[in-house]
């Protein structure tokens, strides 16, 4: 399992807007798991319902979890994706 730490920087914090293209950047890495944590909530980065209704706002710190053959990998595209876009 690969992690990162990220606060949200974005004004907004994660909305429909970020979270379809950052879906689209997790299936480049089809047979991963990718899961975001705030406080004791823990969702697949796939459900983008589930993930809006953890109301991740700006100043928010998350955690973003990845499990599969190449993690080192796909962790950092996840990464870079968050400081590009969030």
């Amino acid at each position: 399992m690969k992690s990162f730490d990220y606060t949200i920087n974005d004004p907004v914090g994660i909305h429909i807007r970020t979270i379809t293209p950052l879906v689209k950047k997790i299936k480049e890495f089809p047979g991963h798991e990718f899961t975001i944590s705030k406080g004791d909530s823990t969702v697949s980065l796939l459900r983008s319902s589930s993930v809006l209704r953890m109301a991740i706002r700006q100043g928010d710190t998350v955690t973003v979890r990845v499990t599969g053959d190449n993690e080192d990998a796909a962790a950092a595209a996840v990464e870079e994706f968050f400081k590009e876009n969030l």
